[in-house]
């Protein structure tokens, strides 16, 4: 019979055994959970590297800005312009007549063009109301065409126009957004963007808005204006001149909003509910003188690049119009009107109207000089008889 103690020791040896057993199981596990967790972790760091290198790969650089934007010869800051098939003389320029006077404006305002703080505000509050805490972008309403920042708005319209809507291109937003704040800071992105962005009307930058609408510089907008301004910025198509009462209404939403973020006070929001806006008249394009042929222009472009960036401006584009031949087919085309309505046009410098017939085509005219032949012609019989009979007495 086995004594108790060795009995006692022998159950001691096997759990020591089992515990050994267990250890060992135990800590081939977590090596392999830490070689699993290790090759996930590699792999997770491969995969960022691939698609942040795919990300930054042929991504516009950020100082492409200043050269569209900056003054005073930011490509954006000059309008679309047709030229003839020489290149030297313009046959349109597309921008409102209205806003030909325009000026790019700082947020300074001890400076003589400085932006109405109203519109700053106004903008910030309907557009972006976290614009000065955030780094230039937000992953709220993260969508393939969403552009929830001014800094994103920029980035858009300037660097990535190019590229379809897509999740990498809202990647690229993103971080592009985040380095021109970082480069260039907030005062700077917010004067570019209320300098460029389209309030419709082929109204490019606050200023020319202002001019376009209102017959002022954006320097002396009311609290009323600015909202008005603010909420074309938003969508352009409700400017006051194509859907006047679409933006009396955005307005009252942009200065509500306003009371609501505390950036105005209760007698500020009244008054300018109550303002009476006056719009200025429909202006058409500052240049045209070749309408007809313009507009095939601009549909045969934009086959090739969108017609909002067309507008937009910045473009130089030479066309096969001969400049010279368009002004002397104007200007014949005025004598001969001038001839058929019986009215007079000089026509110094207009040479190939003298190849037009001498004779004058008035119809009313030659009707009238008919009836004057045919009563000539019923007269001349009785003047004969009458000189028939005096002749015979006498």
């Amino acid at each position: 019979m086995v004594a108790i103690p060795e009995i006692i020791k022998s159950r001691h040896r096997r759990y020591e055994r089992e515990q050994r057993s267990l250890a060992s199981r135990l800590s081939r596990i977590a090596l392999g959970l830490g070689i699993l967790v290790s090759l996930i972790i590699s792999f997770l760091i491969i995969a960022l590297t691939i698609t942040f290198a795919n990300l930054t790969q042929n991504l516009p650089s950020p100082e492409i800005l200043p050269l569209l934007l900056d003054p005073p010869n930011g490509d954006l800051l000059q309008p679309t312009r047709l030229f003839d098939r020489s290149g030297e003389h313009i046959i349109a320029v597309l921008e409102n007549q209205n806003s030909t006077n325009r000026k790019y404006l700082t947020l300074q305002e001890d400076h003589p063009r400085h932006i109405s703080p109203s519109l700053i505000m106004a903008t910030i509050a309907i557009a972006d109301p976290n614009f000065w805490t955030h780094q230039g972008f937000t992953w709220d309403n993260f969508q393939e065409d969403n552009h929830p920042t001014l800094a994103q708005r920029l980035v858009s319209e300037n660097l990535l126009w190019t590229q379809p809507p897509s999740i990498q291109r809202s990647l690229k937003e993103r971080f592009l957004a985040a380095q021109i704040t970082s480069l260039f800071g907030h005062e700077k992105i917010l004067e570019w963007y209320l300098n460029s962005t389209d309030y419709g009307q082929l109204a490019y930058g606050a200023d020319a808005a202002a001019r376009t609408y209102f017959g002022k510089s954006a320097t002396k907008l009311s609290l009323a204006e600015a909202a008005i301004l603010a909420a074309a910025a938003e969508s352009p198509a409700l400017n006051p001149i194509d859907a006047p009462q679409a933006a009396l209404q955005a307005k009252d939403r942009v200065l509500l909003e306003m009371f609501t973020q505390e950036l105005i006070s209760t007698d500020q929001l009244q008054v300018a509910l109550e303002e009476e806006l006056t719009f200025q008249p429909l202006g058409d394009l500052s240049v045209n003188i070749a309408p007809a042929f313009s507009d095939m222009v601009l549909d045969q472009v934009s086959e090739f690049l969108p017609m909002g960036r067309v507008l937009r401006g910045g473009l130089n584009i030479v066309t096969t119009l001969d400049y010279d031949l368009q002004t002397q087919t104007e200007c014949t085309t005025a004598v001969q009107l001038a001839r058929i309505t019986d009215s007079s046009i000089p026509m110094e410098g207009c040479e190939m109207a003298r190849l037009l017939p001498l004779s004058n085509i008035n119809p009313i005219y030659q009707i009238r000089k008919s009836l004057q032949v045919w009563l000539c012609l019923i007269q001349i019989p009785d003047k004969f008889w009458l000189w028939w009979e005096v002749t015979h007495l006498a």
